[in-house]
């Protein structure tokens, strides 16, 4: 059997030069072949041979030794990078959201199944080490039904100013579809996998803070609830506005035997019981592995050698997308919208 895919990366941001980067270089399953990047400086920075750097996509995908690409993009790009490299007849892992819009994801999805390449969506909370150890307690019986949860997500002004600079594509929603949009979709695809049954309603409100000491950077506070098809009954909240002090992320879910399933940001899981007994687990991953990045690169290479579809598709790619544009219509029409 071959023992090794080769690997380029599009888009040589953040995501894409430290995280996917070091990530694929840490995998022994994977050869980093090429990277691409319309910024001569920043294919230079990471292209030091062997591997290929190319200012056009396109001419990457015209290299035979390039098996998978990871597309590293902004949200409006990804839809169209994702088709090329299909047509390429290239293996295409995408970060999340696969599109702004669901009739892209559709023709993603059916392209995807066309050619036969598999897509993978980066969604990459189901690898992240304590909502892994939730799954396995949700699936080994030692909780009940699920029956609501809570999630929630927050983050400082100044750490996405960071990222997304006042100007860039994130704070234009023609590009991003918004920062909620743009955000959701991994806790969405989390909440869809350990619930294991799709949302059918949702109702949700966004407001939007300037910043001016930030350039004027619009970060957004939202909240929705969701309707799962099977009657469970979920929150999430997210902030943008938050103080460094009070970033992190927070998942509760409870159960119908009074049971309880606790997770702190990535490293933190515990079960509770009836009364006042739990038990505690903690995960010290360090580097790309901390949410799930290296595991799932690991994962979409191991698939494309062995022939195996992947456990997470273009398909739940999707269904995110379509819950994070019911979010969206929700908060502007003052509507719940039924999926």
């Amino acid at each position: 059997m071959k023992k090794q895919v080769g690997c380029g990366v599009i888009g040589l941001g953040f995501i894409g030069s430290r995280v996917h980067v070091p990530s694929l270089k840490g995998i022994k399953a994977a050869r980093l072949v090429a990277v691409a990047d319309i910024d001569e400086k920043l294919v230079k920075r990471v292209a030091e041979p062997p591997i290929k750097g190319f200012l056009d996509y396109k001419k990457m995908l015209d290299d035979p030794e390039v098996e998978a690409v990871w597309v590293c993009l902004p949200n409006f790009l990804h839809a169209k990078v994702t088709l090329d490299a299909l047509r390429a007849g290239k293996h295409v892992f995408c970060e999340m959201p696969l599109s702004n819009r669901l009739d892209d994801c559709a023709e993603i999805v059916a392209l995807s199944e066309k050619v036969g390449k598999f897509v993978v969506p980066g969604a990459t909370f189901r690898w992240t080490p304590n909502f892994l150890k939730a799954k396995e307690i949700m699936d080994s019986g030692q909780v009940g039904k699920p029956t609501m949860y809570y999630c929630r997500e927050y983050i400082a002004p100044s750490v996405l100013a960071e990222q997304w600079p006042a100007g860039s594509w994130a704070w234009d929603r023609s590009k991003s579809g918004g920062t909620s949009f743009t955000l959701s979709v991994w806790a969405i695809d989390l909440m869809r996998w350990l619930v294991g049954s799709e949302m059918v309603r949702v109702y949700a409100s966004i407001s939007r803070v300037s910043q001016p000491k930030y350039g004027g950077i619009t970060p957004e506070n939202c909240q929705f609830h969701v309707t799962h098809a099977n009657g469970v009954t979920g929150v999430f909240e997210r902030s943008e506005n938050s103080p460094r002090s009070m970033e992190g992320a927070e998942l509760r879910i409870l159960f119908d035997d009074n049971k309880g399933i606790y997770a702190l940001d990535n490293n933190v899981v515990e079960l509770h019981q009836e009364e006042y007994d739990k038990r505690v687990w903690k995960f010290f991953a360090t580097g790309t592995r901390v949410w799930g990045h290296q595991q799932l690169d690991r994962h979409f290479v191991t698939s494309i050698l062995e022939g195996k579809p992947p456990s997470v598709t273009a398909i739940d790619g999707m269904k995110a997308v379509e819950v994070a544009t019911a979010m969206a219509t929700s908060a502007q029409t003052g509507e719940a919208v039924r999926l």
